[in-house]
């Protein structure tokens, strides 16, 4: 990893405020598994910042969840990435989802931010109101598995 090297898996760093985002995780999580790339989960709230970075550090690709809070990013998910700034990462894929409530505006200042980073992204992302229905979870499943496809491209060039 100190040379910057990744391996073929995508961890999902997300937060969320009533579950929807939540919800959307798992089956975007499943999407990334049954492409054959490894996936791991990551509540912000519930694990250290380290571990969260450490997982992004060591993947080629990574998916970003945050629901809307006041037209922008949740502040849990807006700190991660405030850190992950300032580490310059290089070669790495990314993407985000997220449910809202009115507005939205969460997913889009994700992609701004990745964008500042320079990182590769995957657009559009997937942003779904209020709670995930089962139409809404296949939609999860299948950004998954386009997000894993486009990964594993990706990887091809590294």
């Amino acid at each position: 990893m100190a040379e910057g090297r990744a391996h073929l898996s995508v961890p999902i760093i997300y937060d969320t405020m009533w579950q929807s985002t939540e919800k959307m995780s798992l089956p975007i999580m499943q999407g990334i598994q049954d492409e054959g790339v490894d996936c791991k989960v990551i509540k912000l709230r519930a694990t250290p910042m380290s571990v969260a970075i450490k997982e992004f550090w060591k993947s080629r690709g990574c998916l970003v969840g945050t629901p809307t809070l006041n037209n922008i990013m949740y502040p849990t998910i807006a700190e991660f990435l405030t850190h992950l700034r300032g580490l310059r990462p290089k070669n790495r894929i990314v993407g985000a989802f997220g449910s809202f409530g009115w507005g939205g505006g969460a997913v889009k200042e994700a992609y701004e931010e990745f964008k500042r980073m320079g990182l590769e992204t995957v657009e559009p992302g997937l942003q779904i109101l209020y709670r995930p229905s089962l139409e809404d979870e296949t939609k999860c499943y299948d950004f998954g598995r386009e997000f894993a496809k486009k990964v594993k491209d990706y990887h091809l060039k590294f």
